[in-house]
């Protein structure tokens, strides 16, 4: 509204973003219960609620109960499952108490050894899962604790922990990767781990002020590799990791280059190669090659002001990224989101000389008024200069 009676109104473009509300399936919703979101079908998501456990169909918009029960393990899946990870058919997930197998061609829960099943009992619950390229399943613990399966011999393998003094439980995982190397990148409270199958060995990198190129922060949420082999962390803190494989120094990204938040939980990929960022704050877009940052906040479209720290995933059917936050679950695929290429009008609705208007100006005379005056000269910016008399300037590229 203005002082002269007109009323505008600004439309923000939504950029194709989606969202499920749980308000709207009116059930209760704590942000924290939300898991790693995983599509258990296409435009399925498998969600741990409080009154149990649900499907999000974000075709239909709609919840539904999953009806699917493990006979095992009935503590661990009645609590929450918090990670997930894919090997052909079988999903494999990460619970309060233990491991669960789930076949999804077969619709139905599979049993497995009972050491397994129950290492949530020992050390839990589960952070992260991974199945590798040589078929082992990796377990990183919430606290203090890392095991690998050998899905073919069955052979399981407790990891001795690494003495440190950085942290009190360095393998307190909180992300597994595996690089385009087989390599196995543990990311924790303690730091980032690096391991080896060739020498059956880690290495351990860290956050220390007074070694050059070390760790920002001591947390690695999530860890992503980029074409180079240059590897990235999502910190706590400490803003977006790169490490220089090559030498092992580390560079740090912060608010202070365009980032949202120092604190970020996820690095989801996108056919263009650029990262994906959630935070407490927003989304980010940011290409890892020239720096180039892109900001989304709820005034681009999303439903959420700000993002759980786990609560995330990529759809392995169509490419969409799930983001759940404190209001519900943001949705897109990443190729639909593009920088608006509108340049509006520059229009002259008044000209003044000494506070006074000397020509009364009408919609024929303006409109006749951009057409002659403003085109011509491609105007690309407005800006007032002091003089004896004051004028309105304008800066042209072209000339009368």
């Amino acid at each position: 509204a203005t002082q002269s009676g007109r009323l505008f109104c600004l439309k923000f473009k939504t950029n194709n973003f989606h969202h499920f509300t749980f308000k709207k399936q009116q059930i209760p919703y704590t942000p924290p219960t939300l898991p790693q979101l995983f599509e258990i079908e296409s435009g399925k998501l498998l969600l741990s609620l409080l009154d149990g456990f649900s499907i999000a169909d974000l075709k239909t918009d709609s919840l539904s109960l999953f009806n699917d029960i493990p006979t095992y393990n009935h503590e661990g899946w009645e609590k929450s499952i918090h990670t997930f990870a894919t090997s052909g058919d079988s999903i494999w997930m990460g619970s309060a108490n233990g491991i669960l197998l789930y076949d999804k061609s077969i619709k139905k829960f599979v049993q497995i050894p009972e050491k397994w099943s129950k290492v949530g009992s020992l050390r839990g619950p589960p952070r992260s899962l991974l199945v590798d390229s040589r078929n082992n399943l990796w377990i990183a613990m919430w606290n203090r604790g890392l095991y690998r399966q050998d899905l073919q011999s069955n052979i399981f393998h407790e990891f001795k922990e690494v003495e440190t003094d950085i942290y009190d439980g360095a393998f307190s995982g909180r992300y597994l990767y595996e690089d385009s190397k087989a390599n196995i990148w543990i990311g924790s409270r303690g730091g980032l781990f690096k391991y080896s199958y060739d020498q059956d060995s880690f290495l351990h990198f860290y956050s220390d002020p007074e070694q050059d190129g070390a760790m920002c922060d001591n947390t690695a949420f999530c860890i992503q590799e980029d074409t180079l082999g240059n590897i990235w962390l999502a910190s706590y803190g400490g803003g977006l990791e790169k490490m220089d494989v090559a030498n092992g120094k580390f560079q740090c990204f912060t608010t202070n280059d365009g980032l949202l938040d120092n604190t970020i939980f996820s690095l989801l990929e996108d056919n263009q190669k650029n990262f994906w960022i959630s935070s407490f704050k927003g989304l980010t877009k940011f290409n890892p090659y020239n720096h180039e940052v892109k900001n989304y906040t709820h005034r681009n479209g999303l439903l959420n002001e700000e993002y759980d720290a786990f609560s995330y995933g990529k759809s392995s059917y169509t490419g969409h990224f799930f983001f759940g936050g404190d209001k519900g679950i943001d949705y897109f695929h990443p190729d639909s989101i593009r920088p608006s290429n509108y340049k509006p009008p520059v229009i002259f609705t008044d000209f003044k000389l000494f506070n006074n208007s000397p020509l009364t100006f009408h919609c024929d005379m303006i409109r006749m008024f951009s057409l002659l005056i403003l085109q011509p000269l491609n105007i690309t910016s407005l800006k007032t200069i002091n003089m004896p008399i004051k004028w309105m300037a304008s800066k042209t590229t072209g000339s009368m």
